[in-house]
């Protein structure tokens, strides 16, 4: 059934192979054109760009030297010498790149023009329109075949006040400006760039009318022909077709051959996914999502599952929490009747998860909720018993003996409590076996009650009793270390000792 599957696959590759090719250089051919309009598009806006940099540069230009009310009253009393030293000639030998400069009264009574003859600026649209309405205004003009960027402003006073006359001033589009261009344009064939105000010759010659840039203004245009030369796509032009016949047919030889091998990894990827459903263990509250398939048919199994154990396993949090929250409740209600329980149970918890952090022990909340309420069992101890000041009876004894069970008991059968659990039920345990109530030995003694148990006699040594005062922090020292091997595990006594000397130095130096 395979063989035959796959015969009729690869019949029908062989009979795309034709359409695929085509399809692949059309479709990039296609995509080639587009991206060189888009980039004679981008160029476009580029070229446009630079030249209202210029203009910007024009414009600071007047704005300093117009707006300035000196010049103003130096044009209304005709004072050359002065208009002369301060702008017309001064733009000119100054640093200005300013090639012309035309300034002029109101009532045309008073002119004073630099390299330019006044006719060819009076004449511009640039020049009616700062006259009459009084604006800046920028143009394009062409002198003796050299196109010239153009700008003019009224003189006025410093506050914008008084307009009067107008000052103009010319940049030619000059080599420099031209090579400026080359360079912000780039991939130019042979720095190949025309500028002229008439795009007749070429249009004649069989140019196309979009690789024309034009720069609009008032007067006259300025027509920019760039010849641009993209080496990407030429390079793909030329070798499209041959690559898509050595790609096509190396994937046809790959499909052929993975076809195959992908039937017997779907076989495979079968056994994996239903391994992973059955190793999913119920009791877990935190589900691993199972990894979606390659294949469809396999994702229509798991993705359903995935969905169903996040589901269960929300819930079984939510469960959990709400264990947790009641079993606070108890706890709380034990504290009432002894109120060393609380704060016997906050730092054998806090001594605890100091310990666990040492250890790397993982599910570290559950160790310090099992050591918060390793003692919630006392809650069934009589009082007089629980808080009796002098030595207990054997008897009495045997009682108190009792409250890991009743621990035990109260939290038996709560679901995500089994190491907390753990912890209570044999923090009483002794590592040589002695201890209660099931006497346990060594590792097999649950890590959560050898921790708990630790930090649970060094605290109960520390602390004032009903029956006793505190030990010194030395005498429960050498308690704890005199009961390794046979009350505490060793390796947790170190880790408990090595804390205490960290605390005492962090405190020696403050």
């Amino acid at each position: 059934m395979l063989k035959r599957y796959a015969l009729i696959f690869l019949i029908c590759v062989f009979i795309s192979f034709v359409g695929v090719i085509s399809g692949i250089y059309l479709i990039n051919m296609n995509g080639i054109s587009v991206f060189e309009k888009n980039q004679i598009e981008h160029k476009k806006d580029t070229t446009k760009l630079y030249f209202d940099g210029l203009y910007r540069q024009l414009e600071i230009i007047l704005t300093s030297h117009a707006v300035w009310t000196d010049s103003n009253i130096a044009l209304k009393a005709k004072d050359a010498i002065w208009l002369e030293t301060y702008v017309s000639k001064y733009l000119i030998e100054g640093d200005f790149d300013v090639d012309f400069v035309l300034i002029r009264n109101e009532d045309e009574t008073f002119t004073q023009a630099y390299n330019i003859d006044s006719s060819q600026l009076t004449s511009t649209q640039l020049y009616d329109r700062v006259l009459n309405n009084k604006t800046f205004e920028k143009s394009l003009i062409w002198i003796n075949e050299n196109a010239y960027l153009i700008s003019g402003i009224p003189f006025q006073n410093d506050d914008r006040t008084d307009k009067n006359g107008i000052l103009i001033i010319g940049m030619k589009l000059d080599d420099e400006k031209q090579d400026n261009l080359k360079t912000i344009l780039g991939e130019l064939h042979q720095d190949h760039l025309i500028i002229s105000n008439d795009q007749s010759s070429f249009l004649e010659q069989g140019i196309d009318d979009s690789l024309f840039i034009t720069i609009d203004s008032i007067d006259d245009p300025v027509k920019i022909y760039a010849h641009f030369e993209f080496e990407f796509s030429d390079y793909l032009k030329s070798s499209i077709l041959r690559h898509s016949l050595i790609i096509s047919s190396v994937a046809i030889i790959i499909i052929s051959l993975s076809f195959i091998k992908m039937i017997k990894k779907f076989n495979s990827e079968l056994n994996y996914t239903v391994n992973k459903i059955q190793l999913q263990d119920p009791n877990n509250p935190d589900y691993k999502k199972i990894p979606l398939s390659r294949f469809p048919e396999l994702n229509r199994i798991i993705a359903p599952f995935n969905i169903l154990g996040k589901k269960v396993s929300n819930n079984y949090k939510t469960v959990l929490k709400k264990n947790i929250e009641i079993v606070k409740i108890l706890s709380r209600v034990s504290e009432l009747n002894d109120s060393y329980t609380k704060e016997h149970g906050d730092s054998v918890s806090h001594l605890v998860k100091l310990i666990g952090k040492k250890l790397d022990v993982t599910h570290i909340d559950q160790l310090v909720l099992s050591a918060k309420l390793h003692d919630i069992g006392k809650v069934f101890i009589p009082l007089d018993i629980l808080n009796k000041k002098g030595k207990l009876t054997k008897k009495e004894y045997d009682i108190v003996k009792e409250h890991p069970k009743h621990a035990f008991d109260i939290l038996n059968g709560i679901k995500g409590f089994d190491l907390i659990n753990s912890g209570i039920m044999h923090h009483h345990e002794r590592y040589d076996g002695k201890g209660y109530p099931d006497g346990l030995s060594k590792n097999n003694i649950p890590l959560f009650a050898r921790i708990i148990a630790v930090a649970d006699v060094f605290d109960a040594l520390t602390s004032d009793r009903s029956y006793r005062k505190a030990f010194s922090k030395e005498k429960a020292i050498k308690i704890i270390r005199d009961g390794k091997h046979s009350h505490f595990d060793p390796d947790i006594v170190g880790i408990l000792l090595e804390i205490i000397k960290q605390y005492e130095e962090v405190d020696n130096e403050t």
